[in-house]
């Protein structure tokens, strides 16, 4: 298993160049591998870092955000990624990539995290704390977003959090990033209201492809041989309360009109919610600002983010599922 989510990004890249057999699909050839396992044992070092495709860092806070609030709703995560759009059927919601909607209890559902993080406490050898995000209809219906993740699962041995996510399909070079930082940053937090360390993180893809649009540059960073991973300090405690209440403030800073409102909301969730989150919030706060026209005020918030989230952000937007 690998050690950090670089060690992962770029070994899985290194599988699929030697070893992947070529696919035709709807969106362009592609090299596949079936049933293919990465992860992490250093679940923490979750921020992939290459000079040539940096992790957007925005990005992945903001899909972990949107997760948070159990949203589907287009606008709220078009803010940071306008080509979600693309996977609406309807240009308000976002269907099948709403994992936090599926997974949250949003809807009327139930809360799988929730439900999971109770199995774990009351049974800590428990088999059944698992959490779906694929519906039966998804199996059938027509959509311009299926799903990728199929469901989460946690296990406690050796006195410390083993989590697994599964998914029907992943994009290793634009979202196997992506994904081990959102998923991996949810299960810190069933980790931390469990009482128990995160340990491994495995990532499962019943199809993990490489298409060959992305080939030339794959092999170009396999070639650079200079990736490095940024860690993350440990998520303090109350970790799904506060993620839940940085995702308020998060939806009221991006409401803001004028920098002003915009660094007075800040300031006001600085003082409710732990740095941790504020500083998670801060990277998001930064691109509201920047977006608005607000550059300067952009500058100074981000001269005050820690340096772990400070990794240069890459050009471009990634998909949303």
């Amino acid at each position: 298993m690998p050690a950090t989510a670089t060690d992962a990004w770029i070994t899985t890249l290194h599988h699929l160049h030697l070893d992947g057999a070529p696919v035709p699909s709807r969106r362009g050839a592609n090299v596949e591998l079936l049933a293919y396992q990465t992860g992490m044992t250093q679940p923490l070092s979750r921020i992939a870092s290459h000079p040539l495709k940096p992790l957007n860092v925005t990005t992945a806070v903001a899909r972990f955000v949107w997760m948070i609030a159990g949203s589907d709703r287009l606008q709220d995560i078009s803010f940071y990624e306008p080509r979600a759009a693309r996977y609406s059927d309807d240009g308000l919601s976002v269907p099948g990539s709403s994992y936090g909607h599926r997974l949250l209890g949003s809807g009327g559902r139930t809360d799988q995290v929730t439900a999971a993080i109770r199995r774990l406490q009351l049974n800590p050898t428990t088999h059944r704390a698992a959490a779906g995000v694929w519906l039966a209809d998804d199996a059938e219906r027509i959509s311009a977003d299926i799903p990728c993740a199929f469901g989460l699962f946690f296990h406690i041995r050796s006195n410390e959090l083993v989590a697994t996510c599964s998914m029907r399909a992943n994009n290793a070079f634009r979202l196997l990033p992506i994904n081990l930082f959102e998923f991996s940053m949810l299960a810190e937090i069933v980790a931390v209201e469990v009482g128990a360390p995160l340990g491994t993180f495995v990532q499962w893809a019943a199809s993990m492809h490489l298409f060959d649009t992305d080939r030339t540059l794959a092999k170009t960073l396999l070639a650079a041989h200079v990736a490095t991973s940024v860690s993350m300090p440990p998520m303090p405690v109350d970790a799904f309360a506060q993620a839940r209440r940085m995702a308020q403030w998060e939806s009221s800073i991006r409401h803001c009109g004028t920098a002003d409102t915009v660094l007075s909301t800040r300031s006001s969730a600085r003082d409710d919610i732990h740095h941790y989150w504020a500083s998670l919030l801060d990277v998001l706060v930064v691109h509201a600002l920047r977006k608005k026209g607000y550059i300067e005020e952009a500058e100074e918030v981000g001269a005050s983010v820690p340096s772990y989230l400070q990794v240069e952000a890459a050009r471009g937007e990634h998909n949303v599922s």
